[in-house]
C-alpha cells in the first residue's frame, strides 16, 4: 500500500467519522451509555465498510451508499432522539451534499490547476490529494455551519416541506452529476469550464435561497405550533376550573337540600318506621352523595379537583386506575403539574378504551432525590409504538397532532427534567422527570 493509497483510506475515515458526529450531534443520543457508543462504534465502521467497497467498485457505485444509509437509519432509529423521517432525510441528504461537493471541487480545480477531471479522480497524484483535503475541508465547515444554524433555529417543518427541500436538492445533484459526466468524458474548452462552474454555482445559489426560505417557513411553524400550545395550555386550564366550579355547585346544591333531607328522616323516625329510614338513606348516599365522592386527595386542590374528573371518566368507561402519590410536589407549579398529568390521562383513557380485556391505567407520582418522577402505565393490546412513535391523536381532529405531547415536553424542558416512553409488558409506560430544587 502506497502513500496515495493511505491517503484515499484516511481520507474515506476521515469522512464518515465527520458524518457520524454531525449525525448524532444533530440528533443526540436517547440515552449516553456505553451501548449506545458500542452501536455508535458498530455503525462507523459498517459505513467505513461500504465506503471501500465503494471505492473497489469506483466512484459511480451507489452499493456502498446505499448499505451506508440503511445501517444510518437503523442506527438512528434504535439510538438516537428525534423523528425517523428526518433521521433517513438526513442520511440521504449527507451522501448527497458530499456527492454535491466532490464535483464541485472537481470542477472548480479542474479549472484552476488547469488539468482534465479525470486527473484529479484516476491519478494517483499530488493533485489527487488536493482534491481529498479540499472536499473533506469542505464538508467539515459545512457540517459545522449547519450544526450552529440548526441549534439556533429549531426546525418544525411538514413531511411535505421536507419531502420538497430533499427533493429539490436531489434534483441538483442530478444537474450536477450529469455535468460532471460531461466533463469526465468529454474535453472541454476553458470558456466552457468557466460556464459550468457559473451554471453550477447558480444552482447552489438556487438551493441556498431555498434553504433560506426554508428557515422562513420553520419560524412561521413555529409560531403556529407555540400558539397551538398556549391553546392547549389554556384548554387544560378551563377544564381544570370547570371541573372546581362544579365539584363547588355540586357542595352547595347538595348543603341546601340536607336540611330537607334530614327533615324527611327524622319524620320518618318519629313514626317509628326505621326499615323506611334505613332505605332513604341509602339512596341518599348512592345517589347525591356519590356525585361528589373524592377518590384522590393531593397537596395541590387543582390536581386533584383534575385527577378526580379523570377518575370518574374511567370508572363511567368501565377502565380499573390505580394511584399512589406521595410527592408533595413543593417546587412544581399547580398549572404546569395539572397540563402534564391532563395531557398524558386524556391519551391513556383514549387508549384503554380500545383494549378489550380489563384495560387499567397506573398513575405514580413520587420523589427521587432531587426530582419528582411521575409514571403513567396503561394496556394495550398491540404496539403502540411501532405504529405510532410520536403518539399522535387518532382523534378526528388531525390539526391538533401531537400538541398535547408537546406542552408537556415544553413543561419537562422548563423544568430541566427527562421524557421517556417505553411499552413493556404489554404496557404503554410514560416516565418524566422534574427538577423539584
Amino acid at each position: 500500500m502506497n502513500i496515495y493509497q493511505i491517503s484515499e483510506l484516511a481520507a474515506l475515515l476521515i469522512e464518515n467519522l465527520l458524518m457520524m458526529k454531525f449525525y448524532v450531534n444533530f440528533f443526540l443520543f436517547k440515552k449516553k451509555t456505553p451501548l449506545n457508543y458500542f452501536f455508535a462504534t458498530i455503525t462507523f465502521i459498517i459505513i467505513c465498510i461500504a465506503g471501500t467497497i465503494s471505492l473497489k467498485l469506483g466512484m459511480t457505485s451507489d452499493y456502498g451508499v446505499v448499505i451506508a444509509m440503511i445501517v444510518m437509519v437503523i442506527f438512528g432509529y434504535f439510538c438516537l432522539d428525534g423523528n425517523l423521517v428526518n433521521k433517513i432525510i438526513f442520511s440521504i441528504s449527507a451522501f448527497v451534499v458530499i456527492a454535491v461537493i466532490c464535483i464541485l471541487t472537481l470542477q472548480i480545480l479542474s479549472m484552476l490547476l488547469n488539468v482534465h477531471i479525470t486527473t484529479l479522480i484516476d491519478e494517483q497524484g499530488e493533485y489527487r490529494i488536493i482534491v481529498l483535503i479540499v472536499t473533506k475541508l469542505m464538508f467539515y465547515v459545512f457540517g459545522k455551519s449547519i450544526l450552529i444554524v440548526t441549534k439556533k433555529q429549531e426546525f418544525q417543518l411538514t413531511i411535505k416541506e421536507w419531502i420538497t427541500c430533499v427533493f429539490i436538492v436531489i434534483m441538483t445533484l442530478t444537474m450536477l452529476t450529469m455535468i460532471y459526466k460531461i466533463m469526465y468524458t468529454v474535453q472541454v474548452s476553458q470558456m466552457s469550464k468557466y460556464l459550468i462552474i457559473i451554471f453550477s454555482m447558480m444552482l447552489i445559489l438556487v438551493d441556498i435561497i431555498i434553504y433560506g426560505m426554508l428557515l422562513k417557513l420553520s419560524k412561521s411553524n413555529r409560531e403556529e405550533i407555540r400558539y397551538k400550545l398556549m391553546e392547549s395550555q389554556i384548554e387544560q386550564q378551563e377544564k381544570m376550573l370547570t371541573s372546581i366550579l362544579e365539584s363547588n355547585e355540586k357542595i352547595r346544591v347538595l348543603k341546601h337540600d340536607m336540611k330537607n333531607y334530614l327533615m324527611t328522616a327524622i319524620g320518618l323516625i318519629d313514626n317509628k318506621e326505621y326499615n323506611k329510614v334505613k332505605s332513604y338513606m341509602v339512596n341518599l348516599i348512592g345517589q347525591e352523595i356519590d356525585t361528589i365522592e373524592t377518590f384522590v386527595t393531593t397537596n395541590s386542590q387543582t390536581l386533584s379537583a383534575l385527577l378526580n374528573i379523570k377518575l370518574d371518566t374511567c370508572n363511567k368507561n368501565k377502565i380499573n386506575w390505580n394511584v399512589e402519590i406521595t410527592s408533595d410536589l413543593t417546587n412544581i407549579s399547580d398549572v404546569d403539574i395539572s397540563i402534564i398529568i391532563g395531557n398524558l390521562l386524556d391519551n391513556a383513557i383514549e387508549a384503554s378504551k380500545k383494549v378489550k380485556n380489563k384495560p387499567f391505567i397506573d398513575i405514580k407520582i413520587f420523589d427521587s432525590k432531587d426530582y419528582v418522577n411521575i409514571v403513567i402505565k396503561n394496556k394495550i393490546d398491540n404496539s403502540v409504538l411501532f405504529f405510532n412513535p410520536n403518539l399522535f391523536t387518532t382523534k378526528k381532529d388531525k390539526n391538533s397532532h401531537g400538541i398535547g405531547l408537546m406542552s408537556v415536553k415544553k413543561i419537562v424542558k422548563k423544568y430541566n427534567g427527562m421524557y421517556k416512553v417505553y411499552e413493556e409488558n404489554k404496557t404503554i409506560v410514560v416516565n418524566i422527570m422534574l427538577k423539584n430544587t
